[in-house]
């Protein structure tokens, strides 16, 4: 992407009010070419984390960093003493899937009280069975974010 092709970008997005954040296009033995729209606020993305942390759990399994079928707490032992009962069985395919059975439920937009949300989450009574039923939440999700990070 050259430096006339970024500039025709952020052109288009002025022009069409797009609303993008930024662009950074790297390309192997090129220097990056980037521009920010906006500061790097916090904001609400909504469900736009769980496609990231989807696809980062299938490349981290496409390197042999994890096994969807491989259990939460495998890779998060020290949780162990404070995992509500049952959330042993917890795979990462059922976090992935929403089909934790957890109780716990966490959504971006509500501001973290707890001093780990992952511990929150962990201790959390299962309210079903892993594997037996959908529930949306971004507790899964949050958890799984916190295993890629582990493997990384």
């Amino acid at each position: 992407m050259s430096a006339e092709l970024l500039d025709d970008f952020v052109r288009a997005d002025r022009d069409r009010a797009l609303g993008t954040y930024g662009i950074h296009v790297h390309r192997e033995g090129h220097p990056p070419v980037e521009h920010r729209f906006r500061p790097d606020d916090r904001v609400n993305v909504y469900s736009v984390a769980k496609t990231f942390t989807s696809v980062a759990v299938g490349l981290a399994e496409a390197e042999g960093r994890l096994s969807l079928d491989d259990r939460l707490l495998d890779h998060l032992p020290e949780l162990r003493p404070i995992a509500a009962d049952g959330l042993g069985a917890v795979t990462l395919r059922q976090l992935l899937t929403m089909t934790s059975g957890t109780s716990h439920r966490w959504f971006a937009d509500e501001r973290i009280t707890a001093a780990d949300l992952l511990h929150e989450i962990v201790a959390a009574p299962l309210a079903a069975a892993p594997g037996t039923r959908f529930a949306y939440t971004g507790s899964g999700p949050y958890a799984l974010g916190r295993v890629i990070a582990r493997v990384g």
